[in-house]
């Protein structure tokens, strides 16, 4: 059977079961034991979800369906709202499920997608008869935006980048042993083999990979940690900012566009929360703003030679002459270290851990437990009418496809 021409009456038609043929529905799918066929059909991008679900609530009432029945009272669930209609003789179900909502028709098999679209067309043209009631519904809504978390974020990725730095152990390399460059009994005629350049190589090249890999983390690191310290910070004055200032976007963006230093001073004057032990001279401070510091000479690519300097070196007109001797494995690879040094960058994301754990033991109590709940979400959610900040979803999303 097709609905492409007949798809206004079919949803016209569309009606609340009594409660005893939805039991009956389930007891007893058919006399024969099976199932009713039907076709089934995930909603695009046509109509929305939240149009469908208004519209359905609107003009049916809250959803009916047997699946709502297990549905637990929160936002952690596999089907998040079910209704139950019949249309004629026919049941036909509206599923919203985490990743996509789909419509089971019984009854009418092998619709195509013009049977499909005819429906939803149907649908949205139906949406004047009821539209004071789905302004209604639509209003009674919470309004609430998802964002990722910056601080989770950032979290994450200096985690991964800390432990494959200390998986390196650049002190701990074995740098190769480089061939004698000697040319043997040159008088003889003779040559030493070449077997030690070639393993000289070989082993060179290795290294090489693993230095420049660690080069690669190192300077990751010196740019990211001291952004994930700075994350947390503007993440406690998000949540603990006082309502004067949190309400005005002029003086909150004034308040996280001051100097780091100056924010870190001002948290017990514009925030809630921060006890009177913060101590702007702690050291744990005082560590987080020097790693700060040497950020802010990377990011604008500052040049600091006194800083950067691997090596003195004299000329006596054009000719060079060196302090110390050198061999190509120095000059290539351990020069490309300088001032990026992997274990001064393992410090800094320790002194940024210190900072942020110096920093958590001077909140009240509640104020604590609080941030630290959100800090360890993925994704928040933040409605703006109110001010509010909330844990909307699991980190994890459950699908599957029914059958």
């Amino acid at each position: 059977m097709s609905l492409q021409f007949t798809a206004k009456i079919f949803v016209n038609t569309l009606a609340l079961p009594s409660g005893g043929e939805e039991i009956d529905r389930f007891l007893h799918p058919t006399t024969d034991g099976q199932r009713e066929p039907g076709s089934r059909w995930c909603l695009d991008t046509s109509m929305s979800s939240a149009d469908l679900y208004i519209y359905l609530k609107a003009r049916f009432g809250p959803p009916n369906g047997a699946f709502m029945a297990v549905r637990a009272p929160h936002s952690n669930n596999f089907i998040q709202w079910h209704f139950t209609l019949k249309s004629g003789k026919y049941f036909v179900d509206f599923v919203g499920l985490n990743t996509r909502t789909e419509i089971w028709v019984q009854g009418y098999q092998d619709l195509s997608s013009d049977d499909w679209s005819s429906i939803v067309r149907a649908v949205k043209d139906d949406f004047s008869q009821f539209g004071p009631q789905m302004k209604k519904v639509r209003g009674e809504l919470e309004k609430w935006k998802l964002f990722s978390n910056p601080y989770k974020r950032l979290e994450r990725l200096v985690s991964k980048y800390r432990k494959e730095l200390e998986v390196i152990d650049v002190g701990s390399l074995q740098w190769p042993k480089e061939p004698d460059g000697l040319p043997g009994l040159v008088t003889a005629g003779q040559y030493k083999p070449t077997a030690d350049i070639e393993d000289y190589l070989r082993e060179f090249t290795d290294l090489s990979e693993t230095v420049w890999r660690a080069v690669e983390l190192s300077t990751s690191l010196r740019l990211i940690v001291p952004i994930w310290g700075e994350s947390f910070l503007n993440f406690l004055i998000f949540l603990t900012a006082k309502p004067q200032i949190k309400d005005d976007p002029r003086l909150f963006e004034d308040f996280l566009r001051k100097e780091i230093d100056i924010r870190l001073k001002l948290l017990p004057v514009n925030c809630l929360g921060i006890g009177n032990g913060f101590d702007i001279k702690a050291e744990a401070v005082g560590r987080f703003l020097s790693v700060m510091a040497e950020r802010n000479d990377m990011l604008h690519g500052n040049v600091r030679p006194e800083r950067m300097a691997f090596e003195t070196v004299y000329f006596d007109g054009t000719i060079p002459l060196f302090m110390e001797t050198h061999g190509l494995t120095k000059v290539s690879l351990l020069n490309s270290l300088k001032g990026i040094e992997p274990v001064d960058t393992l410090q800094n994301f320790k002194a940024v851990e210190s900072f942020i754990a110096y920093l958590s033991t001077c909140l009240d109590e509640d104020v604590k437990q609080q941030l630290e709940f959100c800090l360890r979400q993925r994704d928040l959610g933040w409605r703006q009418e109110t001010g509010r900040m909330g844990v909307l979803f699991p980190d994890y999303v459950v699908d599957a496809f029914l059958r």
